[in-house]
């Protein structure tokens, strides 16, 4: 399956390349360069998993993008966001790649719907919806493999104890290889 991720964190990104190592894979770290590849008629990706929470897009981007892609007219100087800021942006490639045709869409994110409106009005809808008959799935970070504070990832299949016994060594990662099975399933 060709498989698109996006994920600006790099634990994320190299258990990407770890636990989706069956499939052909592209892992980027902005929504830029998602963009890019996405429409770039390159590759047709059968998937695309990506986080939710990722810095904004530099404005000349953004300009750009609307004038690519289509959209109102874009007004830098009213944006609020600054470039680098966290914003939705998994949200909003989720609905462009169910649009370009991407068969499986999912977003995972480490949020929290206990602090995070978005999550939790995400949570609320549930975690299957669809755009032009194409089926965008969203899933809290239980999808997790295991990292240690150093950076390196373990194998999602080793040990769980081991985050509940040190928490200042170990952290989670998601676990893309798992989510992409779970999104192959329907949900309806």
């Amino acid at each position: 399956m060709k498989v698109l991720v996006i994920d600006d964190a790099q634990w994320n990104q190299d258990s990407a390349h770890q636990t989706l190592a069956d499939h052909e894979v592209t892992v980027v770290s902005t929504v830029e360069d998602a963009f890019r590849i996405f429409h770039s008629g390159e590759k047709d990706f059968d998937a695309v998993l990506t986080d939710l929470w990722m810095p904004a897009p530099a404005k000349e981007w953004d300009a750009g993008c609307n004038r690519i892609f289509g959209g109102n007219p874009y007004h830098p100087e009213d944006d609020e966001h600054a470039q680098g800021d966290q914003i939705p942006a998994g949200l909003a490639f989720a609905l462009a790649a169910a649009k370009g045709g991407a068969a499986h869409i999912a977003i995972l994110t480490d949020s929290d719907h206990h602090r995070d409106r978005l999550v939790a009005l995400l949570d609320m809808i549930g975690h299957c919806g669809r755009v032009s008959s194409r089926e965008v799935r969203y899933f809290p970070m239980r999808n997790q493999c295991v990292r240690r504070s150093s950076g390196e990832v373990l194998k999602c299949d080793e040990a769980w104890e081991l985050v509940h016994a040190d928490p200042k060594e170990y952290g989670y990662v998601k676990n893309w290889g798992k989510l992409l099975q779970e999104i192959t399933d329907t949900c309806y």
